[in-house]
């Protein structure tokens, strides 16, 4: 069911910029190809994004949904500019999560390590869980 509402709502999408982008706004504004539209994500719900391509970025919802961008996840992240999230480079760019959203780290065996999260999620990091570990910042 979640990978055809992916689907359904994979957005070619630009992170707006504008006036609904700033951050009071509780929402992100999402430009998809369509013109004059916008859609929108309540941005406290999400917990990781990650680059899943040379140019596509995945969010995270904490309910598990799962959103693809048409853009890298570094503009992204630009636009939150939350302190709680903490990144790792993965194999098409940068993973950015909460780090309140981590279950736990399970090393690959690809000499990486996977989050998993809370939502029953997870994204995949380019170094080793203790390299993850050690980056993660203490509470």
């Amino acid at each position: 069911m979640l990978a055809s509402r992916a689907a359904a709502i994979t957005l070619p999408a630009l992170v707006l910029s504008g006036p609904a982008a700033c951050q009071e706004d509780p929402w992100l504004a999402i430009q998809p190809n369509a013109t004059g539209a916008t859609n929108y994500v309540r941005r406290s719900e999400i917990e990781a994004f990650a680059d899943v391509s040379p140019s596509n970025c995945m969010l995270i919802l904490s309910d598990g949904e799962e959103i693809r961008v048409f853009q890298k996840c570094a503009p992204v992240a630009a636009v939150l500019k939350n302190e709680r999230l903490v990144s790792f480079p993965n194999e098409f760019g940068m993973v950015f999560v909460l780090t309140s959203s981590i279950f736990d780290l399970v090393s690959t065996n690809n000499s990486g390590c996977r989050l998993n999260l809370k939502n029953r999620k997870f994204v995949s990091v380019n170094q080793s869980c203790e390299s993850t570990h050690q980056a993660l910042p203490r509470e």
